[in-house]
């Protein structure tokens, strides 16, 4: 029994050291601890929610879906995870699958704001205007900083509209403004 408490204690000791590199911005250094927490642990779910986000972090976004899938088959429900993997598809460019797991994670928790957010942006880059507009209007109303996560990823709406060749409506660059 002390052997399963001890092994335990050290794979709450890597996950926790884990996150803490991964807070610190130095990914390879928390993937490794959430590696290691995983071999030990092979069914912690938020170990490989947690070294998905890291891999995300890196731009490793392929690494990152791929412990997102394994979170998800072992816990089907968990509507972080699904947003999580929905983000990394976003960055991907991958907007199907990103609506699906987004839509996904609302199902799955409702009162979650980031899915909302995440889809909205999936939907502006599929010119899904009134789509878009309802769930970036969600998020903004849930709290979320619309105007700071867009442009994490554009200049401006302008450059959006350049990047992509669409005229975004009025309404919805007004949304996503500096001002």
């Amino acid at each position: 029994m002390a052997i399963q408490d001890y092994t335990k204690v050290i794979t709450f000791a890597y996950t926790n050291r884990g996150a803490a590199y991964g807070d610190k911005g130095n990914f390879d250094a928390a993937i490794e601890d959430f590696s290691k927490a995983i071999e030990l642990n092979p069914e912690d779910v938020a170990t490989y929610h947690n070294r998905g986000a890291a891999y995300v972090d890196k731009g490793d976004f392929d690494a990152g879906i791929q412990d997102y899938n394994k979170a998800i088959t072992l816990n089907p429900s968990g509507a972080a995870t699904y947003n999580n993997r929905g983000f990394a598809y976003v960055a991907k460019g991958d907007f199907d699958k990103a609506i699906r797991d987004l839509s996904r994670a609302i199902d799955l928790n409702p009162e979650l704001a980031n899915p909302y957010n995440h889809r909205g942006k999936a939907w502006l880059h599929l010119q899904e205007w009134e789509k878009a507009r309802v769930d970036l209007t969600t998020a903004k109303n849930m709290g979320i900083n619309i105007v700071a996560a867009f442009h994490n990823f554009y200049e401006s709406v302008a450059d959006f509209e350049v990047q992509h060749g669409v005229q975004v409506p009025e309404d919805i660059a007004a949304l996503l403004r500096r001002y």
